[in-house]
């Protein structure tokens, strides 16, 4: 029942919000990712971040992620197009490295048509950290959004629910 439960919650769709800049958001899984290079992003422990085709993102709706290897979580907002600042994206996680680093972040942009897309794909041992997570997006000291996670052990995510509607990721 929990499990039914857990699935259920993680289909509610995030709300936009007040925002005039934010006509739409959704947050999750994000499942077609593909790879277009990297940015420099000091503000991170790998001081760089990877970027994606917004394009071709879905997102499976959900608030609780596994934490294993290839699993992405994020946000991809639409933004009203006459709003084009730079959005700095924060990733607050449980503590990480050596030094117990509790946050990162980095800057993007939107396509020409408004959408940003961001996450966090779990891909390093040391970043596989149960816990609260979440991803926030700001326009200066604007918050847009901001996406909360439980990322639990693997064990512990139904193993009957196919990530990205694809085989079992977690077998």
């Amino acid at each position: 029942m929990l499990r039914l439960l857990l699935f259920l919650v993680s289909l509610v769709p995030a709300a936009a919000g007040a925002n005039p800049q934010v006509l739409s958001v959704q947050s999750g899984f994000l499942c077609g990712v593909i790879g277009s290079g990297s940015a420099l992003a000091e503000d991170t422990l790998e001081g760089r971040t990877d970027l994606m085709d917004v394009h071709l993102l879905r997102v499976i709706p959900t608030r609780v992620a596994p934490a294993a290897k290839g699993i992405h979580i994020g946000v991809v907002l639409q933004r009203d197009p006459s709003f084009t600042s730079p959005i700095r994206a924060v990733t607050a996680h449980p503590p990480m490295g050596p030094d117990g680093v509790t946050q990162q972040s980095f800057f993007t942009n939107q396509t020409p048509d408004g959408l940003v897309g961001v996450g966090w794909e779990f891909e390093y041992s040391y970043e596989m950290l149960p816990g609260d997570w979440s991803i926030t997006l700001y326009d200066g000291a604007t918050e847009l959004h901001r996406a909360e996670f439980t990322v639990v052990p693997p064990a512990l995510f139904p193993q009957d629910i196919d990530i990205c509607d694809g085989p079992d990721l977690l077998s």
